[in-house]
Parts: structure tokens; sequence; C-alpha cells
């Protein structure tokens, strides 16, 4: 009996002393810093309150988890913000003017979810951006946003008529507005055909409809009856917002399928309303589409009518939203 105890006893030391060799270093592990966060801001007079970040949310996420580490919230980016995480490789990620996001416990949940158009608000547009750090002390990191959306302005509207006797009926603006519309877009990701990353949500489907989620003000504009005179540009002004759109070929299926994106001018001409539908290029997040339009016939009945004989009466510029710089041209 005493030495089948004995036995036991040597058998439970060996095994204690076994898992205590196993164990992995939990003080490196679980070892605390401080990272403190700063977001530069882009805002300036002129721009409308589009750069600015009312409420801005950075949440840490363990790369060995994959898990939400820290959540932190704050007033506006005008402060950096100090966050109390574990060492290790993380992804920053930091959210401005977004619905609270603290529920994302799993970083694949944060980039499953989509940001929709209707999140954002004149003056609080809906921003984004991450950044991979390895922490191993306390450290300060600044993480660039840019917003979700893309942005087109109907800059300018010139007739010069190819037959002189439309000169002699007024050319009268009825209104301007965006179909084919994507309503929301990936956290994190740019949309890609490549890659599958698409828009589930479509507003307006080859023509204009109310049933736009709220975002009327995004997509629709009312040019109150202006009528032209012949060969004088008038500078229409007029801005419009939504998401990413991947499409750039163009598509007249039926039953409708994705396709490009059309900002629609309608008109009359004498009595007879006519439409000008210019299709954009593929729709990138944080850039700017300036379109101009040079009217030299008249327009089609509908606005998803094939427009390919009169592309040369568009011009689209694409730009960087900060900088203003010109990113590509497409006439």
């Amino acid at each position: 009996m005493k030495k089948r105890m004995l036995i036991a006893a040597v058998s439970l030391a060996a095994l204690a002393a076994c898992t205590k060799n196993e164990q992995p270093s939990v003080d490196a592990e679980k070892k605390t810093v401080e990272l403190e966060v700063s977001v530069p801001s882009y805002e300036t007079k002129a721009d409308s309150g589009e750069s600015a970040v009312s409420d801005c949310q950075i949440l840490v996420y363990s790369l060995e988890t994959g898990m939400l580490e820290a959540h932190a919230r704050t007033t506006g980016i005008g402060s950096p913000v100090k966050i109390q995480c574990t060492v290790g490789q993380k992804e920053v990620v930091v959210l401005g003017n977004a619905p609270d996001m603290s529920s994302m416990v799993k970083l694949t949940d944060l980039k499953s979810a989509r940001s929709y158009l209707s999140h954002n608000a004149i003056g609080s547009l809906v921003m984004e951006g991450s950044k991979i750090v390895r922490l191993t002390s306390s450290s300060s990191e600044t993480i660039s946003i840019k917003r979700v959306v893309s942005k087109i302005r109907l800059k300018s509207i010139v007739t010069r008529f190819e037959q002189g006797g439309y000169n002699d009926l007024d050319f009268k603006l009825k209104s301007v507005y965006l179909i084919n519309v994507p309503a929301d877009k990936m956290y994190l990701s740019s949309p890609s055909l490549s890659l599958g990353v698409l828009p589930a949500t479509w507003y307006c489907k080859d023509e204009y409809s109310g049933d736009v989620g709220g975002c009327d003000s995004f997509l629709y504009h009312d040019l109150e009856g202006k009528i032209l005179v012949p060969s004088v540009e008038y500078q229409v002004g007029k801005t419009f917002y939504c998401c990413p759109n991947p499409y750039s070929a163009e598509s007249y299926a039926d039953p409708w399928e994705p396709r490009p994106t059309r900002l629609v001018v309608e008109a009359y001409i004498g009595t007879q309303l006519c439409c000008y539908p210019i299709s954009l290029p593929e729709l990138k997040q944080n850039a700017v589409y300036d379109v101009s339009l040079e009217v030299t016939r008249p327009g089609k009945d509908e606005p998803s009518s094939d427009m390919e004989k009169y592309g040369e009466m568009f011009n689209v510029t694409v730009l960087d939203w900060d900088s203003g710089g010109s990113l590509n041209e497409v006439l």
C-alpha cells in the first residue's frame, strides 16, 4: 500500500513539473503599455465641413488573436488619445463620424461590416483608416483617415447647338441627379470586381426614385428652371455624394444588374424634356469627380439611354479630395 502511494506521489510531482515547464511566459505576453494615437486634421474653411470629425473611435485589435483589445471614443480629433493595451502586433483602426462599433469584438466582424450612405450627413462624412503596429513599449502613432464616400460635382453647362435653330428655343434646366448609386461599402476595403468586394445595396436603378434611404440631399438637386444663354457657360456648382462604385463597363441588361453610376441633367428645349446622362468612371472613395457638360444636340428620353455617340459633350476630371491635385482625366 505504501509503495503504491509513493509511486502516485512521484507521478503527480512529475506531472506538475511538466505542466510548469510547458506554460508560456504570461508576464511577457500580458505586459501593458500605453499607445497614444493622433489623427491629422485636413479641415479648412473652404471645404464646407467635409473634413470635420465630431466623433472619433479608436479600436485596437490583436493580430495574434484577431480580437478587440481596446476601444476608445472621443469628441473630434484635436488631441491625441491614450489607450492601454498589451504588447504585440496590433491593427489600430480609426473611424470618424461612424456608428458605435464597439460590438465588433472580432477584426473579421469589423471588416465584413458595411458603412452605409445613410450614415453620412452634410458636415459629418464617415471616415476610416487603419495601421498595423508592433508594440514593445509605450509609443505614439499617427493614423490618417479618409472619407468612405466619393464626391461628384457638376461644375458647368454651356449650350452650343450644332443646329442653329435650337438656339431660338429656351434651354431651361430642370434638375440634376445620380442614378445607379451604390449605397454601402465594406469597412477598410476598396471595392473591387476582381476580389469580389462589391456593393450590396443600390439606389435609383436606371431612374431616380424617392426610395433613397433619406439621402435625397446627396443625390438630387433642383435647378429651378434656370434658362441658359447660348454659348454662355453657366457655373452650376452642385455637389453629390455616393459610395464607391467599382463598375466602369456599360450595361443595358434587363433585369437590372450593377453598372456605372450616372450623373443626369434634365432640361427643357422649348417644351420637350430631354435627359443628358453622363456615365462616370470607376468611383473611388475619397476622390472627386468634376463634370462639365457642353450641349450640342437634343438629349434622350430616358436617363438609362445609350449615350455612346454623345460622349464628346461630357468632360470628367478626377481629383484627389484633399490636395485638389489631378488623379486622372476621362473624356
